[in-house]
């Protein structure tokens, strides 16, 4: 379960990113939101991050490690297992 929940959340977020270039280069968006599920299981690192904005090729800092997104294969274990945070595209206005 724990490997599934790491590795599902990772590439849900990794086909979130590549669909969000796409956007970027056409124009349709400005940038990702940090969202986090906003319970009580969520890491003080990541609540810290929750509705921080990031240019649409910018890394997040994330505990003190960059990634482009919640579950990056780059993450350390503490910040990457279990993690059930995901992003948004910030769209143009």
């Amino acid at each position: 379960m724990k490997i599934a929940r790491t590795e599902t959340t990772g590439a849900l977020n990794a086909g979130h990113e590549a669909a969000r270039e796409d956007l970027y280069a056409a124009g349709l968006i400005v940038g990702k939101k940090w969202l986090t599920i906003g319970d009580d299981d969520v890491r003080a690192s990541h609540v810290a991050l929750s509705g921080s904005v990031a240019a649409p090729r910018q890394d997040f800092s994330v505990g003190g490690s960059l990634a482009p997104y919640p579950g990056h294969w780059s993450l350390p274990a503490g910040q990457r297992i279990f993690c059930r945070c995901t992003t948004a595209s910030v769209l143009l206005t």
